[in-house]
């Protein structure tokens, strides 16, 4: 089996991270999965993977970890 290069992780790793730190990322993305990845200079396999991600898991995922970020700022938050 072939392992992908440390670059192509790497842009997979960015991509992901965008997608759960931004529901504005996500509806970017979902607007066209393909131009998204493209975009992001993602390899074909990488590419073919997102492209199945389920929206509604995506947005939902997206939102909560958004949440996560706002306790954690606010007074006593993240303890």
């Amino acid at each position: 089996m072939k392992r992908p290069s440390a670059r192509a992780a790497h842009a997979l790793e960015i991509v992901l991270a965008r997608l759960l730190a931004d529901p504005g990322e996500v509806e970017a993305f979902l607007s066209d999965r393909e131009g998204y990845c493209r975009a992001h200079e993602l390899s074909a396999p990488d590419r073919a993977a997102l492209k199945t991600m389920d929206a509604e898991q995506l947005r939902f995922s997206a939102l909560c970890y958004a949440r996560k970020r706002r306790a954690q700022r606010a007074p006593g938050g993240g303890h």
